[in-house]
Formats: C-alpha cells, sequence, structure tokens
C-alpha cells in the first residue's frame, strides 16, 4: 500500500460511492487488526435482501485477504462484518453496500492507496476507441493491380476508453486519488460481461471541489489503455 493502514480497523476500503450494480463483482479486503494467529481476527461477508441476511459468502481470518462476491443478482445489500474470532455478538465494525439497477455502462474495479479493492460505477457517456500503429515494408514498383508496393507486415492495437464519473460532492472527490494513482485496474463492461485489465494514463489531475471547480458539479474523465497490446501480422 502506499499509505498507512488504519490500525484500529480491518477494513482496508475508502469507496468513492457505496452503491453497487446488481451486474458488477463486490470486492472487500481486509485486515488481521489483532496480529495474533491463535486469536485471529475474522470477517463474513453477508449478502441480504428486505432486510434479512442470507448467505454468508465467505469467512476470511487470514492476515490480509480479499473477498470476491459473483453474483449479485438477487440482493439488495453486503455487509461485511468484522468480529473478534469466536464473537458473533461484538461487532467491531461493518461495512455496507446498497445494490441496485443502475443506469451505469462501466465499473472500474481498482486496488486504492491501503493495498484494498473498490470500485468505482461509470456512466454511459464513457467511450471506446482504438489506437493502431503500423509498420510497413515497400517492395519494387508493380504495376498489377493485385500486388501491393507498400505493405503493412504488422499492426499493433491498443483499445482506450474515456470514462466518465458521476457527479461528486466534495468528500467523494478527494478520494480520486485512489484511482489517479493506482496501479492495478480492471473496466467491466456491465453490458456485454467483459472484463479487461487496464492502465490509467493520467499523469496530472486537479482534484477539484465544488469551490474551485466555480460553483459546478464535479465530474471526472479518466482515460485508460486496456493493458494488452494486439498484433496482427
Amino acid at each position: 500500500s502506499y499509505e498507512d493502514r488504519v490500525t484500529n480497523t480491518q477494513s482496508l476500503q475508502d469507496p468513492i460511492f457505496r452503491t453497487l450494480d446488481y451486474r458488477q463483482k463486490a470486492l472487500f479486503s481486509v485486515i488481521d487488526k489483532y496480529g495474533d494467529y491463535s486469536d485471529a481476527s475474522i470477517t463474513r461477508c453477508w449478502i441480504a435482501k428486505d432486510g434479512v441476511n442470507y448467505s454468508n459468502v465467505i469467512n476470511a481470518n487470514n492476515e490480509i485477504a480479499t473477498i470476491v462476491v459473483h453474483d449479485l443478482s438477487d440482493c439488495d445489500r453486503i455487509s461485511c462484518l468484522y468480529t473478534h474470532v469466536n464473537s458473533d455478538i461484538n461487532i467491531d465494525y461493518e461495512d455496507e453496500y446498497k445494490v441496485e439497477c443502475t443506469p451505469f455502462k462501466y465499473c472500474l474495479y481498482y486496488q486504492n492507496l491501503y493495498g484494498g479493492y473498490d470500485s468505482l460505477l461509470l456512466n454511459k457517456t464513457s467511450s471506446e476507441s482504438i489506437t493502431t500503429k503500423s509498420n510497413s515494408l515497400t517492395s519494387n514498383v508493380s504495376f498489377d493491380s493485385k500486388v501491393h508496393e507498400t505493405k503493412m507486415y504488422r499492426r499493433a492495437t491498443n483499445r482506450k476508453f474515456k470514462l466518465m464519473t458521476p457527479r461528486l460532492t466534495d468528500e467523494q472527490s478527494a478520494k480520486m486519488c485512489h484511482i489517479l494513482q493506482t496501479n492495478q485496474a480492471w473496466l467491466h463492461n456491465l453490458e456485454s460481461g467483459e472484463v479487461i485489465p487496464v492502465n490509467i494514463d493520467d499523469s496530472t489531475t486537479q482534484i477539484k471541489t465544488f469551490v474551485s471547480n466555480g460553483r459546478k458539479v464535479i465530474t471526472y474523465t479518466i482515460n485508460a489503455t486496456e493493458a494488452f497490446t494486439k498484433l496482427r501480422f
């Protein structure tokens, strides 16, 4: 992680929003705050609907663990309960997220500055483009219309994304530093289901507030590139 962890909590989360889309995956990162494997802390990740906990997704009692909930299609809330081992009554800390049907197109999963994993839903106004670099070979001049004098023998292709955030408050805007400084990110197309690794391209971004933004609503554009280059020979 880039910043000191808070010693008082097991949670390594610092999400911008606490709303999840039912099509995405949910990620929760925890740390053993007691530091004692013989009496370690434990995490229970509950899926709930209509106020009733009905599925204990996973228990984690490692020093550091990331829980991934793959299916949110039949729930409206997720609770991550951080308790001491054999202590079902005393809850040290609880993370709660709403699960909804949202109008968003993309979800960005990223490692935050504490070493945990968060996600951010992104608007349908986000766009995708393709950049191509070509290598060419020039042969002898030919008057045959079927022969290429200049041939492209290799193309390197990257997908680029211009990702648009929803409107943010000042507090939410301050947490954009987690995304802009991350070295691990994945983009999930919620409409197609495709998940790809991406690199965040932005090297300089002003962290906005309502006042510094000319008393206008705060939004960000995140530029990202697919982390794999496709070669065609």
